[in-house]
């Protein structure tokens, strides 16, 4: 019987790195773990309840409550910092929520009001936790939260639709290159899907015209930017699978395919969010990734059931819109498959 060679040496030399051999056996089955999960969220609540009535006069002055949330947050930090349990993890989640709510509290009463300053202290608080927060989940929940300030922020700032292209970018960036960094695969996968999660909030935010006129500032920026902004995402990410697999395509496909982004780009003018759940539908695919294809359906059928009850339009144009979008992606889905039978034969014929 030939003895079995170890091949870590080999791969450590090939420049691929490996995950540390786990000692902690076997995991416990996963309702076992929701569980804990929720064990742990009951504590942390009954707890924090506890605290709060003992500390309920001294959370009105607003240094007191930085202070506290400073220090659930610093105590959350250093727990994390080592091996944990669910339950534990769920229970210093919480407290790290709690801190943020109070230094958030802490800084609205000191600032006087909720403004573009009061979104720029959230953003930095809630991104330097998703850098520093040795918890995956943790840092999904930190990640979500820095792009939903920086939502809030761009309302105060008149530019509520630049916010899901620069956020979809950044994700989808993040997705691609999730292989590249081996070591900090896991964090890389977090921030993705938190940022992933924040587009479907703000696209569910977005379609409430009084929050984004609710600002300091008159929205200067059209929506319809916006749309074209995360076409040309999507036209990087079409770029990259083609580069990726070495696919050589004709200037007939390249051209049907340039039609169908900017017939998605016009469509996505009447209806919010058509290009974001298309790029999320085609990463996902891209990727291999059932959940973010998932995600990208529900983003698509939102738009569509959101434009389709619309007040400022009549039943009879909205349908018609539909019919006519239909059709046109219709067509160039044909074109498109008959221009790659055309490719498939040539590069047999060669």
């Amino acid at each position: 019987m030939t003895p079995t060679t170890d091949p870590r040496p080999r791969l450590r030399e090939a420049g691929i790195a490996l995950q540390p051999a786990s000692d902690q056996g076997p995991s416990a089955p996963w309702y076992l773990l929701v569980l804990q999960g929720i064990g742990g969220w009951l504590s942390a609540l009954f707890l924090m309840g506890f605290v709060g009535l003992g500390f309920l006069q001294a959370l009105e002055n607003a240094a007191v409550a930085f202070v506290l949330g400073a220090a659930l947050i610093g105590g959350a930090y250093a727990l994390l910092r080592r091996p944990q349990s669910t339950f534990l993890e769920q229970l210093v989640l919480a407290f790290s929520l709690a801190g943020q709510l109070l230094v958030a509290y802490a800084i609205g009463r000191w600032i006087d009001d909720i403004n573009a300053l009061f979104w720029v202290g959230m953003l930095v608080l809630h991104t330097l936790l998703a850098v520093l927060m040795a918890s995956n989940l943790h840092r999904i929940f930190s990640t979500l939260f820095a792009a939903l300030s920086l939502f809030f922020l761009g309302v105060e700032t008149g530019a509520p639709y630049l916010v899901a292209p620069l956020a979809l970018a950044l994700a989808c960036g993040l997705w691609l290159n999730e292989f590249r960094y081996p070591l900090r695969r896991e964090a890389i996968k977090s921030a993705a899907m938190g940022l992933t999660l924040a587009l479907l909030v703000i696209q569910y935010l977005i379609r409430f015209p009084e929050l984004l006129d609710s600002g300091m500032a008159t929205v200067w920026v059209p929506h319809w930017l916006g749309e074209w902004l995360t076409g040309a995402t999507l036209g990087y990410l079409a770029y990259w699978v083609v580069k990726t697999n070495e696919v050589a395509l004709s200037s007939r496909t390249m051209a049907a395919g340039v039609a169908a982004l900017i017939a998605l780009c016009l469509s996505s003018s009447f209806a919010y969010g058509l290009t974001q759940g298309a790029v999320l539908f085609a990463l996902g695919f891209a990727i291999s990734h059932r959940l973010l294809t998932g995600l990208g359906i529900v983003s698509l059928l939102f738009s569509i059931s959101t434009y389709y009850y619309r007040l400022d339009l009549t039943l009879l144009e909205k349908s018609a819109t539909l019919l006519v979008l239909g059709l046109v992606f219709l067509a160039l889905r044909a074109l498109l498959r008959r221009c790659s039978r055309n490719l498939d034969g040539e590069t047999a014929h060669a």
